[in-house]
């Protein structure tokens, strides 16, 4: 990360794993978040948000295939064409 500037961590992983990925991410000192994977269970999900705030990150997900507006389309799995413009969060 010294070399390049890296902020965020787009997660592809299964559901039993999530929790540790994000936690592995946030350690790692990235601050955006982006969880693809779905079907994660509430009391993880709930974890995973309280140490994502904890550490002063944000979290994106879980189950958000098209979450990111054109402008930002190359952190997200979607092409530019698939995303409306815009903000991004509130």
């Amino acid at each position: 990360m010294a070399e390049q500037e890296i902020n965020t961590s787009v997660l592809f992983v299964p559901g039993p794993v999530c929790e540790e990925s994000c936690a592995e991410a946030i350690d790692a000192g990235l601050k955006l978040i982006i969880l693809i994977t779905e079907h994660i269970p509430t009391h993880d999900t709930m974890r995973i948000r309280a140490y994502v705030r904890s550490h002063g990150a944000t979290l994106i997900g879980p189950t958000t295939p098209e979450s990111s507006p054109r402008e930002n389309a190359g952190s997200a799995s979607c092409p530019p064409a698939s995303s409306p413009p815009g903000r991004w969060g509130s």
